[in-house]
């Protein structure tokens, strides 16, 4: 396995849990559901809490890019490009973690 995929791995896998951290401090800290952008974990968290809505959509994503990673191994060579879109894909989407500390440090609604 190319070392940059499983470097890759890893720092999908943290930005997820780090996503979820910020998720939690940001709802916390300004008492809000509502501000979270997805739907769909912003009906988890309604419907289940905040912690186990966030622990169950974190798992789905770790378990997405674990999956992912696994499909590296199986594939040819012409499929890596593909797999490589879907892991840039995770990664600009775990960047949106960064609204939420502009929310939690300037206090903005």
């Amino acid at each position: 396995m190319n070392l940059h995929y499983k470097i890759l791995f890893v720092f999908l896998g943290i930005l997820q849990v780090v996503d979820g951290l910020l998720t939690y401090m940001g709802i916390q800290t300004l008492e809000n559901i509502s501000l979270e952008g997805n739907p769909i974990v912003k009906a988890l968290m309604e419907a289940n809490g905040v912690i186990l809505g966030l622990v169950l959509v974190k798992t789905a994503g770790c378990i997405l890019v674990y999956l992912v990673y696994n499909m590296c191994n199986s594939v040819g060579k012409v499929s890596k490009p593909v797999l490589a879109g879907l892991y840039l894909i995770f990664l600009c989407y775990s960047f949106s973690s960064l609204v939420w500390i502009y929310e939690i440090l300037l206090g903005q609604v």
